[in-house]
């Protein structure tokens, strides 16, 4: 008995060493990647950023410095940065999940000038390309689909990694908003939100101003990249219209005009609220264009799924 509890008790011991540094390159790598991660999201706007300070009590971003110490963000705010308040928030978010892991020391974070909790890292040199996205995996998962405004038709690509749990829409305005309406849209549809880490890329003409017509296929495309949807559904539809936290669509002002854009774009189907459906009866439509109309994200992602 002697004997075969010293042999489990090994065996505990050894399978305990094996997790613990299974943990530790988990957590490496996780601070890496999480670095790369905010590196490139911050380079959207702040092409030379070069290092960081956070304010480790929070997690709060405290500053952005280039190669030769000068800041190009400082919070609460710095006028002349292009640097949004969103954005920062987001950033912010990335640094939240990293610090409770602890091992800063080791990823190469310092006492920054102002003393602590502040602490400040270089950020990793871009190499002449954007740094890499946590979702540059062979882990990721991904969609695409278009959305259409009154001013051009674009894209939405939806991006999954499994780790982490942040959450990003970048190229809308409002992008933190966006986020937190399209995630609720999901959630009180009846869908789950995924696991892991959610970035969103919107482009195309005028994004921005017509933020609220890109819900729709926010939603879609991160439902499909989810494997919610089929990817295949998405290929040869623009979808337009904004979502409420129900996931009900609304009809904003454009969404008739965004319908005609896509049809002259030569996009074979739209999926548009079916609120608007009185006005896209009275605007001439491309007869090669079908126009679907859904009430809700749930009508929507069936019509899609018929296809």
């Amino acid at each position: 008995m002697t004997i075969q509890t010293e042999q489990m008790t090994a065996a505990l011991s050894h399978a305990t060493e094996v997790a613990r540094q299974r943990a530790f390159e988990a957590r490496t790598s996780f601070h890496r990647i999480t670095l790369d991660y905010a590196a490139s999201l911050l380079r959207e706007t702040l092409p030379d950023a070069a290092a960081v300070t956070i304010d480790s009590d929070d997690g709060d971003l405290y500053e952005v410095r280039d190669a030769d110490g000068k800041a190009l963000y400082r919070a609460p705010f710095t006028p002349a940065s292009p640097l949004t308040d969103d954005l920062a928030d987001d950033v912010s978010d990335l640094f939240r999940q990293v610090l409770p892991l602890g091992g800063l020391t080791e990823a190469g974070w310092e006492t920054a000038a102002e003393g602590l909790p502040y602490l400040s890292i270089p950020l990793p040199a871009p190499d002449g390309a954007p740094a890499a996205r946590p979702t540059d995996s062979p882990l990721e998962s991904r969609a695409v689909t278009r959305f259409a405004t009154p001013e051009g038709t674009g894209t939405v690509l939806a991006r999954i990694w499994p780790q982490g749990s942040a959450a990003v829409v970048l190229g809308v305005d409002h992008g933190r908003e966006t986020r937190d309406r399209v995630r609720a849209a999901i959630h009180n549809s009846g869908y789950l939100w995924p696991a892991g880490t959610v970035h969103v890329q919107v482009g195309g003409d005028d994004s921005r101003t017509h933020g609220t017509l890109t819900d729709l296929a926010i939603a879609c495309a991160i439902l499909a990249a989810a494997g919610q949807i089929p990817k295949s559904a998405l290929e040869r539809t623009a979808l337009t219209g904004e979502l409420d936290l129900a996931g009900w669509l609304r009809a904003p002002a454009g969404v008739d005009h965004s319908v005609q854009t896509a049809a002259a774009n030569g996009i074979a189907e739209v999926i548009a609220p079916d609120a608007a459906s009185d006005q896209l009866h009275q605007l001439p439509v491309d007869p090669a264009t079908t126009v679907h109309a859904a009430t809700c994200l749930p009508e929507a992602a069936e019509l899609l799924a018929r296809k």
